[in-house]
């Protein structure tokens, strides 16, 4: 069954098997589809990223063994798109500091936090980007 996320600005309000992408209610927003909802005793909705993250405990990967969520074609994507952005030519300028600052965070850390706002949050620039899928987002933090 497919599941339609819907909110209300930040709050998710709801999950329901009924509706499909369009529709037309006030003050809601269509999020996305889900073919199969999480276990909502394990997930939370998270506005920023418009998904699912875990309610579990901090978790803490390596950075290898963070790069390694990510398929190959995928790893070869950001790379590429890592060297290259300053002369990308739909970036603006802030969203050019906002990468340099997530990558130089990146560069001196020794560890990857899945829990941390920035790391969300930068997996969803490369979505926006279209450098990797957006529900590939969850996979990677789970």
């Amino acid at each position: 069954m497919a599941y339609t996320i819907i909110s209300r600005g930040a709050d998710l309000i709801g999950i329901n098997p009924a509706f499909g992408v369009s529709f037309d209610i006030e003050g809601l927003t269509y999020v996305s589809s889900y073919d199969e909802l999480p276990d909502l005793n394990k997930f939370y909705w998270d506005a920023l990223t418009n998904c699912f993250l875990p309610l579990e405990a901090t978790r803490v990967l390596t950075k290898l063994q963070f790069r390694r969520r990510f398929t190959q074609e995928e790893r070869v994507m950001v790379d590429a798109f890592n060297t290259s952005f300053e002369s990308h030519p739909v970036l603006s300028v802030e969203q050019k500091a906002i990468l340099r600052t997530g990558l130089e965070d990146y560069n001196v850390a020794s560890e990857v936090n899945l829990d941390d706002p920035s790391t969300s949050q930068m997996l969803t620039l490369y979505a926006a980007l279209g450098i990797i899928n957006p529900s590939r987002i969850v996979e990677i933090l789970i």
